[in-house]
């Protein structure tokens, strides 16, 4: 859908069809508070009606809500990360070490914690040269555990 009718127009259908449909509980809190954040503007017809409702989807909700999320976070993983986001991660990251009591290793000898799977989708080198600055631990690394 996304490719078909774009990042603009794709949002702002899903948007009015959460808006139009707020009322129905198979729609996740996250959707309608998303919902809510893009303006979807009023097209009254001559005779009170909803010029909008024409383009809502009719699909069964909890399958739309399933659909709406996919397509907030395909678009989210398309954006650049951000300054907030990358300061964001690495407060993820010091919390898990500061919960931890002893390694947290397979082997029992180092402590690690996982960076996200969306991090590291829409990380550049940049970023996470940005995310070891900003967890200047004396001996950190960035690598691949096997399986995870």
């Amino acid at each position: 859908m996304v490719k078909k009718f774009g990042y603009e127009r794709t949002p702002y259908v899903l948007a009015a069809t959460v808006c139009d449909k707020e009322h129905d509980g198979r729609f996740s809190y996250k959707n309608k508070d998303w919902a809510r954040t893009i303006p979807v503007l009023e097209n009254a017809d001559g005779i009170g009606g909803n010029r909008n409702r024409e383009f809502v989807v009719q699909s069964h909700p909890a399958i739309t809500d399933g659909f709406v999320t996919a397509a907030r976070r395909e678009y989210l993983l398309s954006l650049p990360l951000a300054k907030k986001d990358i300061k964001a991660e690495a407060l993820n990251i010091l919390c898990i070490f500061q919960d931890a009591r002893q390694p947290n290793s397979p082997s029992g000898t180092r402590y690690i914690a996982r960076i996200s799977p969306d991090f590291l989708a829409r990380a550049k080198t940049t970023d996470t040269d940005r995310l070891m600055a900003m967890l200047s631990f004396q001996s950190l690394s960035f690598s691949i555990l096997e399986g995870r």
